[in-house]
């Protein structure tokens, strides 16, 4: 899954822990995670902006994203965990996503099938 961040919001990323690499999709993960997994936390990104900021953590093996902490607007920590992840179109999709914020349930998504890039229907557009 991608997100578009606009130009005007000059974003800094920081790793924790360590070096992390970049993978290259044509090739297997696992190929690259040749350092010590034994901390978790390890393969987590600190993301911040002006007015902004979230601690993207990925799986140690896989490295594909579980987890992305953020806080609302009332400075209440947010936690979305991404799971039950399936192959669409070459992509390593999650079908169930949930948001948190401390103990309560804010969101729980489930997807029945996800498309990538699916063919429009003229009919779709209306004027």
């Amino acid at each position: 899954m991608t997100t578009y961040v606009s130009g005007e919001l000059a974003l800094t990323l920081r790793s924790i822990g360590g070096p992390m690499q970049m993978i290259d999709p044509r090739s297997s993960a696992r190929l690259s995670a040749r350092v010590d997994v034994s901390n978790a936390e390890r393969f987590a990104v600190d993301v911040s902006g002006e007015n902004f900021g979230a601690r993207l953590v990925m799986d140690a093996t896989s490295q594909v994203p579980v987890r992305l902490v953020y806080s609302g607007t009332d400075k209440a920590p947010f936690t979305m965990t991404f799971a039950d992840r399936r192959p669409v179109d070459g992509f390593d999709l999650p079908f169930h996503i949930t948001t948190t914020s401390g103990s309560q349930m804010v969101e729980d998504l489930l997807f029945d099938e996800i498309r990538v890039n699916p063919e429009l229907d003229k009919g779709v557009f209306k004027p």
